[in-house]
C-alpha cells in the first residue's frame, strides 16, 4: 500500500511571485502610457508601446493566478497509488496516473529545474487545455520536451531535487509492479 503525500503550496512563494508579477504589471501600464516619452529615432513609440501591453497582459495574469492561489486551500501537489495531481503550475491537468507516466526526467531552463513526465497518451492532456494561452503553453512543452506534462517546485513546500527522487522512486514502483 502507497502512503498518499500532500505537499502544500508555498504561499511566501506565491505572495512574492504575485507581488513581483504585479510590479511588472505596474511599470508595463506606466510604459503604454509614457510610450512616447521613451520614445527615439530607433525605436517608435508604438513599438515601445507594444511592449508595455506585453508585459500588462503576460504580468497581470500571472499576479491575478498567483493572487487567487494565496487564497485557496488547495494541496500544491498529491502523490497517491493512483498517480500525481498538481494543483501548483498554471494549467491544471488533472490526475496524471501512474501507467500512464513512461519516463520521469529533471530538465534545466536557464536556471529552473523542471520534472519532464513523459506521458504514453500526450494528446490527452493537450486537449484538457481550456484556452488559446493554455494550449499553446502545453503544445510548447511538447515541442521542446517531448510532453505536455511538467512539474516545478516553485510554487511548492519542496525543492526539487527531493521531489524528483520522490517522483523517480514512485514511477519505478509502480512500472515494475
Amino acid at each position: 500500500m502507497f502512503q498518499k503525500i500532500i505537499i502544500q503550496q508555498n504561499r511566501s512563494k506565491l505572495f512574492f511571485g504575485s507581488f513581483g508579477s504585479f510590479c511588472f504589471f505596474i511599470l508595463g501600464v506606466y510604459i503604454v502610457i509614457a510610450s512616447e516619452k521613451f520614445a527615439s529615432e530607433s525605436i517608435s513609440s508604438f513599438t515601445i508601446g507594444s511592449i508595455g501591453w506585453v508585459m500588462v497582459v503576460v504580468f497581470g495574469w500571472i499576479a491575478l493566478s498567483q493572487f487567487f492561489k494565496l487564497w485557496k486551500n488547495e494541496p500544491g501537489l498529491i502523490i497517491d497509488g493512483v498517480g500525481i495531481t498538481d494543483y501548483s503550475s498554471g494549467i491544471f491537468l488533472g490526475r496524471i496516473p501512474w501507467t500512464e507516466i513512461i519516463s520521469v526526467r529533471l530538465e534545466t531552463v536557464v536556471t529552473q529545474k523542471l520534472i519532464v513526465l513523459e506521458v504514453i497518451h500526450p494528446e490527452r492532456y493537450l486537449e484538457k487545455a481550456t484556452n488559446f494561452v493554455d494550449r499553446n503553453n502545453l503544445k510548447y512543452n511538447m515541442e521542446q520536451f517531448g510532453t505536455p506534462v511538467l512539474i516545478t517546485s516553485s510554487g511548492l513546500h519542496t525543492n526539487i531535487n527531493s521531489l524528483f527522487k520522490v517522483i523517480s522512486e514512485t514511477t519505478d514502483k509502480h512500472q515494475y509492479n
